[in-house]
């Protein structure tokens, strides 16, 4: 595993959950091992990614670029990073 991009990850997730969730929403963040994985989850009562961008998540500049609920802008690389 690449450290790095682990950690890239897991920045971009938690992320994006707290600039797509309004103040007062839930961000639960939780990992669940056995003997050969890791699953780290991230789930958030946000606004959600639209059905029409799912296509588009992992390329390089994405179509689903869209500012935050609360304005940040976005570069657009979706998860492409990950």
């Amino acid at each position: 595993m690449d450290d790095n991009k682990f950690m890239l990850c897991i920045s971009n997730l938690i992320s994006n959950a707290m600039k797509f969730t309004p103040d007062g929403g839930t961000i639960t963040v939780s990992v669940e091992k056995d003997q050969e994985t890791l699953l780290f989850m991230v789930a958030d009562n946000g606004i959600g990614i639209p059905a029409i961008y799912h296509g588009f998540l992992f390329d390089k500049i994405t179509e689903a670029r869209r500012p935050s609920i609360k304005g940040e802008p976005s570069i657009g690389l979706g998860m492409s990073s990950i």
